[in-house]
């Protein structure tokens, strides 16, 4: 019972050092908080203006009719199959070639092709996928998701491991868009940073970083601070403790 009451006292007296330690360091969290937080808010302020460039794109395949489970599941395994195919390096060089050819004056390379390509399932359709590009510019995010498309259907009519999709991969009334491939189709949409989490996360690791700071502070500090650390530490009474006194007139010591 003994032991019980004296560890209670124990966890006490660390809530209240803790309690302490934040106490005395609240000025330098402070500081660090708000410093954190509005650098998140300046840079979500500075952050540039991602346009997201997006079609749906049908996956068709013999299933049809009336359909088993295990048709279904092979319709799924084919869509998985499709959104490895679409990040492949032969179908991000080939659109590198396809986007030059539609605007010289874009610039990319097959690994910021593959990077700001994303594929997601859609909501309406079982065998429609989105495919999206992001870019910092509108026209580059349609003109390479256009050509993404294009080199997937041209790859997939080839010999090789992609054949799979040969005659498969098709957009709504794509016979019909004469300019398809020079970024006059592709639905864009655009994306600021949030301030507001921006901020919120700034202003976490603001905390995070004063309270660290206030610890350490605390750890390397080998100041007397107390009587108890000298009974403790010396194993001796202390009877009294001299005062500060200062000069009334010039305030020295």
């Amino acid at each position: 019972m003994n032991s019980e009451v004296i560890k209670e006292q124990e966890e006490g007296i660390s809530l209240l050092e803790i309690f302490k330690t934040i106490k005395s360091h609240i000025i330098a969290i402070l500081i660090f908080t708000i410093f954190c937080l509005g650098g998140g808010v300046l840079f979500a302020y500075l952050s540039p203006t991602s346009y997201h460039a997006s079609m749906q794109v049908y996956i068709l395949n013999s299933v049809s009719g009336n359909t088993s489970t295990d048709q279904i599941i092979d319709s799924l395994r084919i869509i998985d199959t499709f959104k490895d195919f679409i990040v492949d390096t032969s179908v991000a060089k080939l659109t590198v070639e396809k986007v030059h050819d539609a605007d010289s004056d874009i610039n990319i390379n097959y690994q910021s092709v593959i990077g700001g390509i994303s594929t997601s399932m859609s909501s309406e359709n079982s065998v429609c996928v989105v495919l999206s590009y992001t870019s910092n510019d509108p026209h580059i995010a349609r003109v390479v998701l256009e050509n993404v498309i294009l080199s997937a259907q041209e790859i997939a009519s080839s010999e090789g491991e992609f054949q799979l999709f040969n005659d498969m991969i098709t957009i709504p009334s794509q016979p019909s868009i004469t300019n398809f491939g020079n970024g006059e189709t592709a639905e864009i949409s655009e994306t600021k940073a949030s301030k507001v989490l921006y901020g919120f996360i700034g202003g976490v690791i603001g905390i995070v970083l004063g309270l660290a700071y206030a610890f350490i502070r605390e750890a390397i500090d080998n100041t007397i601070t107390s009587t108890k650390y000298i009974e403790e530490k010396y194993n001796i009474k202390v009877i009294g403790i001299i005062p500060e006194i200062l000069d009334g007139e010039g305030g020295n010591k």
